[in-house]
């Protein structure tokens, strides 16, 4: 299994779109699919049918973008320099006892849990009950969205309450003037929009940076990694020509997950799940996906609406989910080739742990 590790520049700004809570932090397995193969198709256009197939046939698995933060020592002798890599915290239900209410309240909000958290998650997991107690596992928070167990950051030595309160990841809106393209300056219209905003922060002795990853299994072959890098320099997410999305570095560089002994499994990307599979759900969360196709020339195109299951979903079983085309019928002479959504899963053993009681 292959980590992409994208470093981006300081107050690097990108928008992945906005969903039923505002503007997104996360941008999902299948945007990064249609990015990657987009540039795969202006590297090698007569190769992409094969690649994309080798997708379909599960060959090749891709997961979501997630985040990870390196905490960088000012001093060399505080602490070695260190990176902590996040997963989507688990979609599951949460118990934690009366005296720590307010831990729950604060878990409830996170959106990512460390690999070590991750790992003593599935553990705990109660596929009886269908809850995790989670008061135990030595839960410290840093921000909003982010949470780790506390052997992770001890040799760090930083005031708990200045992690809590830490913010890598704002919201940030910018004024825009929207002109009639018939009417030119007689018709302006002045909006605001909002756009994420990765940045730095210093505390005492230390500099966290935040970073992107997405993880790769499967033929990784030097055509596909070359396509990994020009994604990187051409950015993702939209708005790129105003200098959204890119990142300064990209690295491929080998990963492990949390193993566990579970029968049941976690997904790490979005999942568009074949009709019998269903059947195989335990816990998970929609998001619809829709747009517009801008390939060819003329007016853009709207795609058929389709619902995904969010990365973090659960299941009982190994399910493979499909890549669907989302082409309207009627416009396939126009367009010349399909347009694909990636619904194909990326697993992780789960469970391990409860006794049901």
């Amino acid at each position: 299994m292959k980590a992409v590790k994208l470093t981006p520049e300081e107050k690097a700004r990108f928008h992945f779109g906005r969903g039923v809570e505002g503007i997104k932090v996360d941008f999902a397995s299948d945007q990064l699919f249609s990015a990657l193969i987009n540039n795969y198709a202006q590297l090698y256009p007569r190769e992409v049918n094969g690649v994309i197939d080798k997708f379909k046939g599960g060959e090749i698995e891709l997961s979501s973008l997630f985040y990870g933060l390196k905490f960088q020592p000012e001093n060399q002798q505080n602490f070695p320099e260190k990176s902590i890599y996040f997963l989507p915290k688990p979609i599951l239900n949460y118990k934690f006892s009366d005296d720590v209410f307010q831990e729950f309240k604060k878990f409830k909000k996170i959106k990512y849990v460390s690999k070590t958290l991750f790992s003593r998650i599935a553990q705990g997991w109660d596929e009886g009950a269908n809850k995790v107690r989670a008061e135990d596992f030595g839960i410290k928070f840093l921000g909003s969205k982010f949470a780790v167990v506390k052997e992770e950051i001890e040799d760090i030595n930083l005031d708990e309450e200045r992690l809590a309160d830490l913010n890598l990841i704002f919201t940030s809106s910018r004024p825009r003037v929207r002109i009639d393209r018939w009417l030119g300056d007689k018709e302006r219209d002045t909006y605001f929009q909002e756009h994420l905003e990765l940045s730095a922060r210093k505390l005492v002795g230390c500099l966290i940076k935040p970073f992107h990853y997405f993880l790769m299994r499967g033929d990784i072959d030097e055509r596909l990694r070359a396509s990994v890098r020009v994604m990187a320099e051409e950015g993702l997410g939209g708005k790129r020509s105003i200098g959204f999305g890119v990142y300064r570095s990209c690295e491929i560089e080998d990963f492990s997950v949390p193993e566990t002994s579970g029968d049941c499994f976690l997904s790490l990307s979005s999942v568009l799940p074949e009709k019998e599979e269903i059947r195989k759900l335990i816990s998970y969360e929609l998001e619809e996906r829709s747009g517009y196709i801008y390939s060819g020339r003329g007016q853009a195109i709207k795609k058929e609406k389709m619902r995904v299951l969010k990365s973090g979903s659960l299941f009982s079983g190994e399910v493979s989910g499909r890549i669907a085309d989302v082409l309207p019928e009627g416009f396939e002479e126009r367009i010349g080739h399909p347009v694909y959504l990636n619904g194909r899963s990326f697993l992780l053993n789960f469970g391990g742990g409860g006794s049901g009681s």
